[in-house]
């Protein structure tokens, strides 16, 4: 689908060898996160993957998709004993609180609407609650 990386393919362990090579090169954290405006991937292996309960931009559909292989990227470093990791933000179609373990070495960049939402307090309160869902995970 034009420009849109499928995200079950090969596309990861892209992701993975690169991130190793770039941190045993120096840098301590590598941003892993998909590109923005990321749509959905039409494929067979994507739609089988995705969580299509409610499916919408704002479900979080892709969820358990990109931070297990966010994960798995994170673990990779770890196994070739690097110090450093991998940053990921929660944004959009995978936002959720995902059902894999998130390591140490994962930081979580979590994006809100910033301070406008004082005069909302429904939205105020639902992104407090999202900061504070991912704190518990997070440990």
């Amino acid at each position: 689908m034009g420009r849109q990386l499928c995200l079950t393919s090969k596309v990861w362990d892209i992701f993975n060898r690169e991130t190793v090579e770039r941190i045993r090169n120096g840098e301590k954290y590598v941003d892993v996160m998909p590109q923005d405006g990321m749509s959905p991937c039409w494929c067979e292996t994507c739609q089988k993957t995705f969580n299509t309960t409610n499916f919408n931009l704002a479900s979080g559909y892709a969820t358990e998709l990109i931070w297990s292989n966010t994960v798995k990227i994170a673990k990779a470093v770890t196994k070739a004993n690097l110090d450093g990791g991998v940053s990921q933000m929660a944004y959009g179609t995978y936002r959720n609180i995902p059902s894999v373990e998130i390591p140490e070495n994962v930081k979580v960049v979590l994006a809100v609407g910033g301070p406008w939402a004082e005069s909302r307090p429904d939205i105020r309160d639902k992104q407090i609650n999202f900061i504070r869902v991912w704190a518990e995970k997070l440990k």
